[in-house]
């Protein structure tokens, strides 16, 4: 000993711990074993911590990869897509279509506001070649449909085109098809889109007409339009739903002084006394078009 002090270690931070895992930062190894495993050759992401894996992936590429790789729905529905790069985003979407392209419906439910996080109109080349000659399982076509509608990507119109004409897809993701063509500006589709409808009822599903009237009107539908797709398309049969419920939506969104209030508010009149039952009781006043009465009552009253 020569009498000087014994030199110190240089001192370190110590490490912060999530939900009793040692950051990332510190120890990668033994934190990446607590998320994933491998069983019978399978690479899994153990289920009681998909939910720390997708918030661990926002910083951690290590994490964030092996997600992808393992569970990519898991970063879709728990994690936030909005915080991601675009090349991460472009992986993201490959391994889910990768995993799911194929097969039946699986019963995934991904919130909208998670898939408009993930929405950019600079994915139009994944989400094309991730199309290639349509996807069959049905997860993967609400993803891709939606993300269309949602970014929008006017790249990617015509996919969503072919879509909102073609009667194997299912009618919610044709009813999505169309917003989407709404949201990409293809005003020349959506007319013929109208006028098919208008002329041709009976190819599209009451469903379809019911769920894309508010998203038309009025730019792309008039209101005399409007009032024939009310006249010619049946109620459903519970109070939920058809044009009893759009047609609400529609009047809330109108300023009832102006024009095209006033327009609907005398056709939709025209509309309810055309459709009055012939025979009527005092206590029970019948019509075809009952559920349109709430409506025009509401912009006499605003």
């Amino acid at each position: 000993m020569n009498g000087s002090k014994r030199q110190q270690p240089p001192l370190r931070p110590r490490p912060t711990k999530v939900f009793g895992v040692q950051d990332v930062r510190w120890q990668p190894v033994w934190v990446l074993r607590l998320l994933f495993a491998e069983r019978y050759g399978v690479e899994v992401v153990f289920p009681s911590m998909c939910a720390i894996a997708a918030w661990l992936a926002l910083w951690d590429d290590a994490v964030c990869k092996g997600l992808i790789k393992r569970e990519p729905e898991a970063l879709l529905s728990l994690g936030d897509p909005g915080t991601l790069d675009l090349a991460t985003r472009f992986d993201l979407l490959r391994e889910f279509v990768a995993a799911y392209g194929q097969g039946s419906w699986r019963g995934f439910h991904i919130e909208i506001d998670q898939l408009q996080r993930l929405a950019d109109p600079d994915l139009a080349p994944v989400i094309r070649e991730s199309w290639a000659d349509g996807p069959i399982n049905d997860d993967v076509r609400h993803l891709l449909v939606r993300m269309v509608w949602l970014g929008p990507v006017p790249d990617c119109a015509d996919l969503v085109q072919s879509v909102a004409f073609d009667t194997t897809w299912s009618v919610a993701d044709r009813i999505v098809a169309i917003r989407a063509l709404v949201a990409c500006d293809r005003d020349e589709v959506v007319r013929q889109i109208v006028d098919d409808m208008l002329a041709q009822p009976e190819l599209w599903p009451d469903e379809i007409i019911w769920g894309v009237a508010g998203d038309l009107f009025p730019k792309l539908l008039t209101v005399d339009e409007l009032v024939t797709l009310m006249e010619q398309t049946p109620e459903p049969p519970n109070i939920v739903g058809g044009f009893g419920w759009t047609s609400l939506k529609i009047v809330e969104a109108l300023d009832a002084c102006c024009k095209t209030a006033v327009s609907l508010r005398d056709k939709l009149s025209t509309l309810i006394w055309k459709g009055r039952a012939t025979k009527q009781d005092f206590y029970d006043i019948r019509g075809s078009f009952n559920t349109a009465v709430p409506q025009e009552i509401r912009m006499r009253r605003t």
